[in-house]
Formats: C-alpha cells, sequence, structure tokens
C-alpha cells in the first residue's frame, strides 16, 4: 500500500523485520555507537511499554526532547525549568534531523536513512552541574549557551530549516549518552544513561557514593 507520505512501503520480509528490530534493540549486536541507520518505517518498528496509570514524579528518570522542535524556543526553556524543578536530566534526541514539524527527508519510506543514536546530556542544567557523576566537558555548557541563542534567533527570524538544525547540534559540545540497556549498570532503576566514549554510567551521585562504601 501506499505510505502516508506518498511513498510506497517496501517490501520485507517476516526475518527482515524481525533482524532489524533486534539490530537496535539491547540485544543486538552493534554496539549502540554503531547501531544501524533508521528510516522514518523502521524508527516506528520497535516493541515500546506504555504505562497503565499514573507516573509520580519519582518515577521519571529523565526527559528526552526532540532537539529540532523545543531546543531554543521557549517551551524549551520551559521544559528545562520544570526538569530542573524535579531533579531531572534533561537529554536532547536529533532524531531525524528535522524541525518537528516538516515531512522527513524526501524518500524516507522508500529507504533513506539517518543516524538514531544521537542524544546529548544538557550541561546547563542543575542537575547535570549538581546531582549527575557525569564529567562535563570544559567548555560545554557555554557551547549549549551559543546554540541556544543560535537557536532562539533563528526561531525569531522565521520558520527553522533542517540545515539551521543541524548547524545547532554541530555545534554543541557534551556527554553523548546511549539508554541504560540490561546489565549496563550496577543500578539500572537509578542510572539514567551510559557514556558512549566509555561505557561509564551516569547516575545519581548519592547512588555512586553509596555502591562505593
Amino acid at each position: 500500500g501506499d505510505g502516508s507520505r506518498g511513498g510506497r512501503l517496501p517490501r520485507r520480509s517476516l526475518a527482515q523485520s524481525a533482524a532489524e528490530l533486534i539490530a537496535r534493540s539491547a540485544v543486538g549486536s552493534p554496539s549502540y555507537r554503531d547501531a544501524p541507520n533508521a528510516t522514518e518505517l523502521s524508527a516506528g518498528s520497535y516493541w515500546e511499554a506504555n504505562l497503565l496509570g499514573n507516573p509520580r514524579p519519582d518515577d521519571i528518570k529523565l526527559v528526552l526532547p526532540f532537539f529540532g522542535a523545543l531546543f531554543g524556543s521557549a517551551d524549551g526553556a520551559r521544559l528545562r525549568r520544570l526538569a530542573d524543578s524535579h531533579g531531572w536530566p534533561v537529554v536532547w534526541a536529533l532524531g531525524d534531523g528535522g524541525n518537528g514539524t516538516a515531512p522527513p527527508p524526501h524518500g524516507a519510506l522508500s529507504g533513506t536513512a539517518y543516524p538514531g543514536n544521537r542524544r546529548l546530556l544538557d550541561p546547563t542544567t542543575r542537575t547535570a552541574q549538581r546531582r549527575l557523576n557525569a564529567s562535563l566537558p570544559p567548555g560545554s555548557a557555554a557551547s549549549f549557551e551559543r546554540a541556544w541563542a543560535a537557536a532562539a534567533g533563528d526561531r525569531r527570524a522565521g520558520p527553522v530549516s533542517r540545515a539551521q538544525v543541524q548547524r545547532w547540534w554541530a555545534g554543541l559540545e557534551g556527554v553523548r549518552l546511549a539508554p541504560v540497556a540490561a546489565a549496563a549498570c550496577a543500578d539500572t532503576d537509578g542510572c539514567v544513561g551510559v557514556v558512549v566514549d566509555t561505557g561509564a554510567c551516569v547516575c545519581e551521585r548519592v547512588l555512586v557514593e553509596a555502591a562505593s562504601v
């Protein structure tokens, strides 16, 4: 059948679909750094746990905003403040590199791929600076502030393009995080991510200190 944006969905066998699903999971053979690229189709083909009930603030581990839609915006600033008020780390996700409103790159349904493993810990929040054990690179907070100012200016000037989103992201320095998989950290519930470059677990300082006693 035809895709929602006019592209014909590619034919895939059940085995191909299963292999693609497993390749991007915690049990897949590539590391998160080397995870295969995603397409619009594959990005929507995964298992997801949905909540049945009302989560409490303490049940939330981190906030994962879509970079192109919120970075440098008034809503993004409100999200940062809300996250800090509850002690939630903010981890920006580049996703498909778009602005959150425009269609994905031409041909995404037919196979055009993009990296689906770009996440950066926001070093400007009090939570990242005071509550986590992450080693924030010198200058990372300043790079975020510069990119935020550039993004805010671009948003005031008019609709944001994919090229602008990519330029903001390219100017960022910081800690790139992978999701916490089973057995990746001593406390999978208390840690919020794994540093892609080193494999170190990023957790609340109190958890790390308690584990070392």
